[in-house]
């Protein structure tokens, strides 16, 4: 049996007033999202509607006569035995969905009915022998629907798709802006989206503008979504921040703007509220004469109560709730003028979850983490005697600065021209970094707890070879962050190390990028196979994390392609099994492939021979810190604080 996958893509929506088929969901335009899930489980995947670049396209043979036109096409033209049809507006539809519809193929269409009785006509399975019933009803003036009137079909009551853990969102339209928000929702890409960066710098004698910008420029691995920089001259706070790269938002005029001896910087990934212009950070409020301006890596998770004590209905993201809360505290008749400080150890107390900040007015800046420490942060000292602040040590080394020492869980750090103080505004403190920094998002040239990370992804791939050994010809990385664990585990076995897969190093991390093509072409265009390193060979191929999947499978299908005999994929953590709460894009766990299957099957589902992840016992001991304090609440289950039941990025925007 052979199936084409067809993507109706019509024109624009009245009521979104574009393309549906460009509009961007969770990084991806919703033709990519749809085209990759028939992918999946198709022959070959076209798109029904008007031309388009990169994508093979059947133009309607009747513009103008909607979704039965574009399946009377498909079914004339196809050379398949049937046509998985899907509505680009579907964007929800999952691979397993469409794998259950066409498990029940056969001489009838086979469509979900929902809940209400509707059936699902633009997610459905049809046979190519109805091509002539298709054609007589259209020309008669009938639709979708008028057709499987005409015809016996085979429905899909929604106790069988709950059996393949559908939800029935696989059939929501996203036809307007709360749809579209709803749906951005529900998708997170195969690797952990990390919070953000920040960098904060005090100096009298350079522009700390430039400083800043060198700084974030050094965390952009972080967040490539907004950045953006706020300086003090002491007497005013200027900020300007914008969407995109940090290269591509400053330049000499932009940055000769920002005057001053202090300031602070950001770099967003969005895990509250959308990638917008409002959203971007640093936030900034004014409260009397007090300015004052923040930047947050992390994520509360009393971001709902917060809102409502204060009565807040606009604000959008989490950070913008804190600057609110800490500029309504504020007292401007201080004579000694630390009311930034006082309003931070009076306010921060109530905030809950997960926060590295670094926060200024006109003449100070500021340095805060939470009680666990969930986001590094640290200090180094300038040679002329100025101070910064930054998520990764590898930032000081680009700027020049000496590492000092990283700001405690739950230490406030207040820097102006008397120095350096140091204030701890919480009760109780409970270390907890991130065990993910050390897994994927720290630069392999940072240090966090006095350990080089490269040296522990190195020693992971050390342990990850014993437990876990294997017969194979050659030691491949899935680049860049699987290099120092492949490393490790070519030497711990003696398999030789070889790289078998090139980046384009000019193409962002998957999971922070704002667009791509089809994840086919997007993984191609990433990384490209060195096919003399794979033909004839067993493969040890060695990533940091598999999540959702979809990006693994595709380069296990690579591997094989280029000519891999075997392919053994080792993975140097443990399975990604819980949702994330404090600053990674994960919370929602039907997304996570091993929340619902073991190894075995999860292996199965990525079509590799050999599946091995990395112990939690062994990563932990790969630290070479592991009783240091670590969050391990992704692949334990074991979260250190209260955690909220119902919750997503976009609560404040819907609320």
């Amino acid at each position: 049996m052979t199936v084409l996958g067809a993507v109706l893509a019509g024109g624009a929506s009245s009521r979104m007033g574009r393309d549906k088929a460009a509009v961007v969901v969770g990084g991806r335009t919703m033709l990519d999202r749809v085209s990759d899930a028939l992918a999946e489980v198709c022959d070959r995947v076209v798109v029904l509607g008007p031309e388009r670049e990169d994508v093979e396209t059947w133009p309607d043979r009747d513009p103008g006569s909607g979704p039965l036109a574009g399946l009377a096409n498909a079914l004339e033209r196809a050379d398949t035995d049937h046509v998985l049809l899907v509505a680009v507006d579907n964007a929800f539809v999952r691979v397993e969905t469409l794998r259950g519809l066409v498990s029940l193929a056969g001489e009838m269409p086979v469509i979900p009915v929902d809940r209400d009785g509707v059936r699902q006509v633009t997610c459905a399975l049809y046979p190519t022998s109805l091509a002539g019933i298709a054609r007589e009803e259209l020309e008669a003036g009938g639709s979708l629907q008028s057709l499987v009137d005409r015809v016996a079909f085979r429905p899909v009551t929604p106790d069988e798709w709950a059996a393949w853990g559908e939800d029935g969102r696989s059939w929501d339209s996203i036809d307007d802006e709360p749809s579209l928000r709803a749906a951005e929702a529900t998708y997170h890409d195969d690797v952990p989206g990390e919070a953000c960066g920040v960098f904060a710098a005090y100096s009298t004698t350079q522009r700390v503008s430039h400083l800043i910008y060198f700084g974030l420029f050094a965390l952009q691995h972080r967040g490539q979504e907004s950045a953006g920089i706020a300086t003090s001259n002491g007497e005013t706070v200027t900020v300007y921040k914008d969407l995109g790269l940090v290269a591509q938002v400053f330049d000499e005029s932009s940055l000769a703007g920002l005057d001053g001896h202090l300031g602070i910087g950001h770099t967003r990934y969005s895990t509250t509220g959308s990638n917008t212009w409002a959203n971007s950070q640093p936030t900034h409020r004014q409260a009397g004469i007090t300015s004052i301006a923040l930047g947050h890596n992390g994520n509360l998770t009393n971001t709902a109560e917060l809102a409502t004590r204060l009565g807040v209905t606009e604000a959008t993201t989490d950070s913008d709730l804190m600057t609110e809360d800490l500029a309504r505290a504020i007292d401007d008749d201080r004579s000694d003028g630390r009311g930034l400080e006082r309003a931070l150890m009076q306010v921060a107390p109530g905030w809950k979850g997960a926060f590295s900040l670094v926060i200024m007015d006109q003449g100070r800046i500021v340095g805060l983490r939470d009680t666990n420490g969930f986001r590094p942060l640290c200090l180094g000292s300038l040679p002329d005697g100025g101070w910064v602040l930054s998520s990764e040590t590898a930032a000081l080394d680009l700027v020049g600065a000496r590492f000092v020492r990283e700001i405690g869980a739950g230490e406030m750090v207040v820097i102006d021209a008397t120095g350096v103080r140091s204030y701890h505004p919480f009760a109780e403190v409970k270390p907890g970094l991130c065990l993910f920094e050390f897994v994927y998002f720290a630069r392999p040239d940072s240090q966090m707890y006095g350990r080089n990370i490269h040296a522990a992804r190195t020693e992971m791939g050390r342990r990850l070879a014993g437990e876990h050994p294997v017969d194979a010809d050659v030691v491949v990385p899935v680049p860049e962050s699987g290099i120092p664990a492949a490393q490790g585990f070519a030497a711990a076995s003696g398999i030789p190390y070889h790289d078998g897969l090139v980046k384009n190093r000019y193409v962002g991390r998957t999971f922070i990028e704002p667009t791509q093509m089809l994840r086919d072409r997007g993984i191609r265009l990433k990384l490209n196979p060195l096919t003399d390193s794979l033909t004839g060979k067993r493969v040890v191929l060695v990533d940091d994390s598999i999540v959702r999947g979809s990006t693994t499978r595709k380069l296990v299908e690579m591997v094989r392609e280029a000519g891999a005999t075997e392919v053994h994929l080792r993975v140097s953590s443990p399975p990604y099994r819980w949702p994330c709460f404090y600053g990674m894009d994960t919370a929602d766990r039907s997304t996570l492939i091993a929340a619902s299957m073991e190894v075995e099957e999860i292996r199965e589902s990525l079509g590799c021979d050999t599946l091995g992840y990395l112990s939690l016992d062994g990563l932990l001991e790969a630290t070479g810190v592991a009783d240091a304090g670590f969050c391990t609440a992704c692949l334990s289950g074991d979260y250190p604080t209260e955690i909220p039941l119902n919750t997503d990025k976009f609560q404040l925007e819907r609320s």
